[in-house]
């Protein structure tokens, strides 16, 4: 689990109730670190970010779903922006997902004016923008 996910994860599972199953997506269920996750009583599950029908079966299984990942600087704009769309078009086709979160940050380009070009602030931004043209009442 990674710094935002493993702080998510430590937090939700100090205080939920047997209410919620709680499932990670990862390409690599067999890894250390999401086994890890059964320390807690959750599971991991195969999705891969890059493969919307992976990525819809695996939100088949659930009712709320949010993104933490991190990549490198240089890939951040094209491949987080993609990988953003996917999982935004593939929980849009679940009628039982009632919830979702989409962990962004502020459109450094828009705000410095064009000054500054920050490829990951750029990224959320873009699939910021992506949600609110192509979802009925997005909350972003």
């Amino acid at each position: 689990m990674g710094f935002i996910g493993g702080s998510v994860v430590d937090h939700i599972f100090q205080r939920r109730s047997n209410e919620y199953a709680i499932r990670a997506l990862t390409r690599n269920p067999e890894s250390n670190t999401a086994k890890a996750l059964t320390k807690y009583g959750g599971e991991a599950i195969y999705a891969d970010l890059d493969d919307v029908t992976s990525l819809k079966a695996a939100f088949y299984v659930t009712d709320f779903w949010t993104l933490f990942g991190k990549i490198g600087m240089k890939k951040a704009t094209v491949l987080e922006t993609q990988q953003g769309k996917n999982m935004v078009d593939a929980a849009a086709e679940i009628s039982t997902l009632e919830h979702d979160f989409w962990s962004t940050l502020a459109d450094a380009r828009r705000m410095s004016n064009g000054e500054h070009h920050i490829p990951h602030y750029e990224s959320k931004a873009t699939v910021n923008k992506y949600i609110k043209e192509t979802r009925p009442n997005p909350v972003c």
